[in-house]
């Protein structure tokens, strides 16, 4: 990916595990990541994060999406009950993170 002139490196994707969300009791995760995306700004993460969050899971009973922004980090943890399920839901929005990063590094605004 190429960075945005003048707006640094791209985006850091780091990925880890996590024990379960407390915040959701419907979902019994037994599998579950994080992932943490590190943009050049908190205004590109800000907007990034308002255009993944309108999206929710498909099967929310099975799969739970939580993502939080502090500064210019954005953390996304996915908790499923299978393996299958976690797999799905993070390529799918695996797909929809290139999208939003790619269509902010061709388009967005520059400092």
């Amino acid at each position: 990916m190429a960075a945005l002139p003048d707006q640094g490196p791209p985006p850091i994707i780091t990925v880890g595990e996590e024990e379960m969300m407390p915040s959701q009791a419907a979902v019994k995760p037994e599998y579950s990541c994080v992932l943490q995306v590190d943009y050049p700004s908190h205004d590109l993460a800000q907007i990034v994060h308002t255009a993944l969050d309108v999206d929710s899971e498909l099967q929310p009973d099975r799969v739970h999406r939580e993502m939080t922004l502090c500064g210019h980090r954005l953390t996304i943890k996915i908790v499923a009950v299978e393996a299958r399920y976690l797999r799905s839901s993070l390529s799918a929005f695996m797909d929809m993170l290139a999208l939003a990063t790619r269509t902010i590094e061709e388009f967005g605004p520059s400092r």
